[in-house]
C-alpha cells in the first residue's frame, strides 16, 4: 500500500532525519491523486454535469488564473456557495452566479463567460479527438495550471496529462460520444496512470519498495515488514476466468497454497543472502485481534522493540511547542457590549447558555459556524417552509371552527397552494420542489387533521414580531403562533420540526438552553398555556405544557414558589434567568465552559477553542 501511504512515509522520514536523507519510494502516486491534475479534471467536468462540490472546488483552486489577486473575493464566494448548495445535486446555476459577480471577481467571471460560450458550441456528441481539443481549450480558458511556479513533480504531471489526452483521442472506434462519457474515459486514464517522483534513483540513502522489487539488489541493512501468518504465504486467489486445473498445472500465481508457499520461501531465501543485517517484522495486533508471525521466520532470533535501542524522536509539532515563549493574560471578561453593536435574539441567548465562549466568537467576533451540507433541502430550511405554509393557511382560515367545516380536498388544496407560494420564493430546483410538495403536503395535511381534535381555539397572531427588554437590552423575537382559547386566555405555540422535543426540566436550570417558548411567554399578556407543536416525518405531536407540570418541576428543583402558583410567577422566574444570560453576554463573560462536553463535539470552533486549558486550570 505504498501509493496510499507515500505522503505519510515522506513526512515521517523528513521529520526524523530533518531532510538530511535522500529517500526513494519506488511506487509513485497516480496522476489523478495529484491536486493540480484533479483540479484540471474538475475544470473539464464543468462542461458536462458539474456537481456543487466541483464548482466550489474550482472557485478556490490555486491552479487557475487570478487566484492570487482574487483570493479574498473567491473565498467569500466559496463561503456563500457552502451555505446555499445542496450537496451532490446539480443545483448551482453558473449563469446566475456570473450575474452576481462584481468587479472583485473579474478574472473568474471572464473565465466562466468564456466557458459558457464554449459550452453553447459543443452541445451534443463528438469524436474523442474533438473532445481532446475542447478539453485543451477549457484548460486554456481558465489559465490552468495557474500563475505559481510548478514543482518538478507538477511539471512532470502536466506532461503526463497531455499524454492522457492523447490516449483519449485514440478511442475513435467508440464513434461520437457525449462530453460526459469523454470526461469519464479521461478520468479512468489518469486514475490508472502512475507518476514517479522526479529525483528518485540509485543515489538514495534509503529505498522503500515492494517485496518483488528488491530481489537481486544488495543492501547494507534490510528490513522486511508484514511477515505475519496471513500474508506470508498469502491466501490463494485463483483467476475466476481460467479453469482451476489449468492454473495448477501451469503453476500460475495465486493458484494453490503449495505454489504460494514455495514462492515465499524463494523470496525470503534471496533476501537472506542480500544483506548482512536483516530484520523480519510483523504486526502483533490488528485492532483487538492478536496476529502470529509467519512460520517461515520463526526460526530467527526474536528481538523486542526495546532491544533495537532506537533514539527517541521529538516530532516537529512538539519542537515548535517546546520553543514557545508564553505569558499568561487573564481574559475571561471583555469590555461591555453596546446594544448598537449587536442585534440580540433568541439564538444569542441559547448560544450564551450553551457556551459563553462560543457566543463570543459567533456574535461579537461574527465568526460564521461551519455550514452543514445536506442532500436536498436542509432541515432548517424545511422548518422555515413548514412555518410559512402554516402561516398562509391560518391567515385564510382564522380559527378551528372554519377548519372543522372544510372538506379534506379543500384542506389539501390550501396546503398545496401555500407550499407553491413559499417554494416559488426559494432557489430550489424543480425536481426538488416537486419532491418537497409531495412530502410536505401530506405531512402538513396530517398535522391539520390533528388540530381538529384540539379544544376550540382561534388564531390571535401568527409569526408576529415582538421586542422584549431584559436588563435594558432589547431582544427581537417572532412568535410562531398565538391562540385564543375558549376561556379567553392566550396559548403560545412553538413549532418544532426536529425528531425530538426539548425537555421542560431544562427551563429551570441555571442556564436554560431552549429559550424560545420562555421568551415568547414574556411578550404575552393574559397567558393561559404553552405548547410545542412537533411536525416531522417521525412524529406529529401537540405537547401542551400545563401550569401543574411546571409547578412540580420547580418544587423538585427546590425553587421557592407560592402555594398557589400562577403563570405570572413562572414568567417572572424565567425573566430573571434570561436576564442573567443577557447580562453575562453584555459584560463580556467569555469563559470556555460549555454546559456539557457533548456541546464541544458539535462545535464548529474547536480549532480556536481553549476548553482543554480551562479544564486544566
Amino acid at each position: 500500500h505504498l501509493a496510499t501511504a507515500r505522503e505519510k512515509i515522506e513526512e515521517i522520514f523528513s521529520e526524523v532525519f530533518e531532510n538530511n536523507l535522500k529517500i526513494n519510494i519506488s511506487l509513485g502516486t497516480y496522476l489523478g491523486d495529484i491536486p493540480m491534475i484533479r483540479s484540471a479534471w474538475e475544470l473539464l467536468s464543468m462542461n458536462a454535469t458539474p456537481t456543487d462540490e466541483i464548482i466550489k472546488n474550482i472557485v478556490i483552486t490555486p491552479y487557475i488564473s487570478g487566484f492570487n489577486s482574487e483570493m479574498v473575493a473567491r473565498t467569500k464566494l466559496r463561503s456563500y456557495l457552502d451555505s446555499n448548495s445542496r450537496n451532490t445535486l446539480p443545483s448551482i446555476n453558473i449563469g446566475k452566479i456570473i450575474n452576481d459577480f462584481n468587479d472583485t471577481l473579474a478574472i473568474l467571471k471572464t473565465s466562466f463567460i468564456n466557458l459558457l460560450a464554449l459550452m453553447a458550441k459543443t452541445n451534443g456528441k463528438n469524436f474523442p479527438s474533438a473532445w481532446k481539443n475542447t478539453f485543451v481549450e477549457i484548460l486554456h480558458i481558465f489559465g490552468w495550471p495557474g500563475e505559481e511556479k510548478l514543482s518538478d513533480l507538477e511539471c512532470h504531471a502536466a506532461s503526463q496529462l497531455l499524454t492522457a489526452l492523447e490516449e483519449l483521442s485514440k478511442n475513435e472506434f467508440l464513434g461520437r460520444i457525449s462530453q460526459q462519457r469523454a470526461v469519464q474515459i479521461l478520468g479512468d486514464i489518469i486514475q490508472n496512470t502512475p507518476v514517479h517522483h522526479p529525483g528518485n534513483g540509485e543515489e538514495a540513502n534509503v529505498n522503500i519498495m515492494g517485496l518483488l522489487e528488491g530481489v537481486g539488489i544488495n543492501f547494507t541493512h534490510l528490513w522486511i515488514m508484514g511477515l505475519d501468518e496471513n500474508n506470508c504465504p498469502p491466501s490463494i486467489a485463483p483467476n475466476p476466468f481460467i479453469p482451476m486445473a489449468m492454473q495448477r498445472k501451469l503453476n500460475l500465481p495465486h493458484s494453490s497454497s503449495k505454489r504460494e508457499l514455495s514462492f515465499c520461501k524463494n523470496i525470503l531465501s534471496h533476501y537472506e543472502k542480500s544483506a548482512s543485517n536483516i530484520i523480519f517484522s510483523y504486526v502483533k495486533l490488528d485492532g483487538d485481534r492478536e496476529i502470529q508471525p509467519s512460520h517461515l521466520i520463526v526460526n530467527g532470533t526474536e528481538i523486542s522493540w526495546e532491544q533495537l535501542k532506537l533514539p527517541s524522536i521529538t516530532s516537529l509539532v512538539k519542537k515548535v511547542y517546546q520553543s514557545k515563549q508564553s505569558e499568561t493574560v487573564p481574559d475571561n471578561s471583555l469590555p461591555k457590549v453596546t446594544t448598537e453593536d449587536i442585534s440580540f435574539s433568541n439564538r444569542l441567548l441559547e448560544t450564551q447558555a450553551l457556551c459563553s465562549f462560543k457566543a463570543f466568537l459567533e456574535f461579537r467576533l461574527k465568526l460564521k459556524p461551519e455550514q452543514q451540507t445536506y442532500l436536498g433541502i436542509a432541515k432548517p430550511e424545511r422548518g422555515v417552509i413548514i412555518h410559512s405554509t402554516l402561516e398562509y393557511f391560518w391567515k385564510n382560515i382564522k380559527n378551528q371552527s372554519t377548519l372543522l367545516l372544510l372538506k379534506d380536498s379543500e384542506i389539501k388544496n390550501l396546503v398545496c397552494d401555500g407550499l407553491n407560494r413559499v417554494l416559488a420564493k426559494l432557489a430550489i430546483p424543480n425536481h426538488l420542489r416537486k419532491l418537497e410538495i409531495i412530502y410536505l403536503e401530506k405531512l402538513i395535511y396530517n398535522w391539520l387533521i390533528l388540530e381538529k381534535t384540539r379544544e376550540s381555539f382561534q388564531i390571535s397572531a401568527i409569526e408576529k414580531k415582538h421586542t422584549i427588554t431584559l436588563n435594558n437590552v432589547p431582544i427581537n423575537i417572532r412568535i410562531d403562533r398565538l391562540d385564543r382559547l375558549a376561556n379567553g386566555k392566550m396559548m403560545v405555540i412553538d413549532y418544532k420540526s426536529g425528531k425530538s422535543l426539548p425537555s421542560t426540566f431544562d427551563w429551570f436550570s441555571k442556564r436554560p438552553t431552549y429559550t424560545q417558548l420562555l421568551l415568547y411567554s414574556l411578550a404575552v399578556d393574559n397567558l393561559g398555556g404553552l405548547a410545542m407543536a412537533q411536525i416531522s416525518g417521525n412524529s406529529l405531536k401537540f405537547r401542551e405544557i400545563s401550569l401543574e407540570e411546571l409547578s412540580l418541576i420547580m418544587k423538585k428543583n427546590n425553587i421557592p414558589i407560592q402555594d398557589k402558583i400562577t403563570w405570572q410567577c413562572v414568567v417572572n422566574y424565567w425573566r430573571d434567568s434570561l436576564s442573567h444570560l443577557a447580562r453575562d453576554f453584555i459584560e463580556g463573560q467569555v469563559m470556555a465552559m460549555p454546559k456539557t462536553r457533548d456541546i464541544c463535539k458539535r462545535c464548529s470552533f474547536s480549532a480556536i477553542c481553549r476548553i482543554e486549558n480551562e479544564i486544566l486550570h
